[in-house]
């Protein structure tokens, strides 16, 4: 229940944070979408805690809220985390395009059409996803156990819909780490060309030249790592763990919802989703405080009421001094 809840709160200011720089560009809207998914996760997740907590006082109450949990909020979960990881690999497609011909993609990404785009992913991920889950339905029974009516899970084999959420559990969040492995390589040659490039500009390196050149250089390295760091806690909390769950589902066909390993299959379940899945969630938020400037200036100014220092600032405020003293 702990991570569920720090993973709303960092979500909802990582959102608040988005809003707060009005949506300056295309990393922030999809940023903002991602913070959004993650949001849904950890929602989804954090009303499943309370099943124990109704069983004590109601287990008949307790039985159908567990159905109920683990119809739809643990379907959302795994589909949000899935449009969530569409959609890092459609933002880093974005920043390849931005390194790679930034003119071009300026009248190409515009804001309007990185929204259009990022919908249609979430609208496109979520239908395919959410389909397989119509084979199933919410129906009351007379339980002797409780000796009343509870709520339970009534399941229709459709093999075509199954098929086609599989296929999407395994084909989206695979694409979308080849694509963030390839955009950073991408990312990394045009910056490194780039600095190449501006070196061999100044015929004579002087001092400043040197300066500029390192300076660059170390944007070079904190952009670089940034995307090697999103793309090793996207690999070690949600793909590593992912794949060693299909691959024991393929291995045996009993570990399977209302198979004969149910119970094991709902324990390794709920460990990839509380530990890993809710971890993924949180840690964006203290990657982006780290490894943005700008997102951490406006987290300390929106919620500490701390305006950033600096050279940048200084001379803000001395130009709206001017202005002042000259009206």
């Amino acid at each position: 229940m702990l991570f569920s809840v720090v993973g709303m709160v960092v979500n909802i200011l990582v959102m608040a944070v988005f809003v707060r720089q009005r949506f300056g560009d295309n990393v922030t809207i999809t940023l903002f979408s991602i913070a959004f998914w993650d949001f849904v996760v950890c929602l989804s997740l954090h009303m499943t805690t309370y099943v124990p907590l109704v069983r004590l006082y109601a287990p008949a109450a307790a039985h159908s809220f567990n159905s109920v949990a683990t119809l739809v909020f643990r379907s959302l979960d795994t589909v949000g985390s899935v449009v969530s990881l569409c959609l890092a690999a459609f933002l880093g497609v974005s920043r390849c395009i931005f390194v790679t011909c930034p003119f071009r993609a300026k009248s190409l990404l515009t804001a309007r059409r990185t929204v259009l785009l990022v919908v249609s992913i979430s609208v496109l991920v979520f239908c395919w996803m959410i389909s397989s889950f119509s084979t199933s339905t919410l129906v009351s029974v007379f339980s002797s156990q409780f000796n009343q009516s509870v709520l339970v899970i009534k399941t229709r084999p459709n093999t075509e819909l199954e098929t086609a959420y599989y296929a999407a559990l395994i084909v989206c969040p695979n694409l979308s780490f080849f694509i963030i492995i390839i955009s950073t390589i991408a990312i990394s040659y045009a910056l490194k060309k780039s600095v190449k490039f501006r070196a061999n500009m100044v015929p004579n390196v002087s001092a400043s030249s040197a300066k500029s050149h390192d300076v660059i250089s170390t944007k070079e390295r904190k952009i670089t790592k940034m995307l090697v760091v999103v793309m090793a806690v996207y690999m070690i909390l949600f793909l590593i763990p992912h794949w060693t769950m299909g691959i024991a589902v393929g291995l045996e066909p009993k570990l399977y919802p209302f198979e004969a390993y149910h119970n094991l299959l709902h324990a390794v379940t709920m460990f990839i989703q509380v530990f890993c899945v809710i971890n993924n969630c949180c840690i964006n938020f203290f990657v982006y405080l780290k490894m943005s400037s700008a997102f951490r200036a406006t987290f300390m100014r929106m919620v500490f009421k701390v305006r950033p220092q600096g050279r940048n600032c200084v001379v803000k405020q001395h130009t709206l001094n001017c202005q002042e003293n000259h009206g």
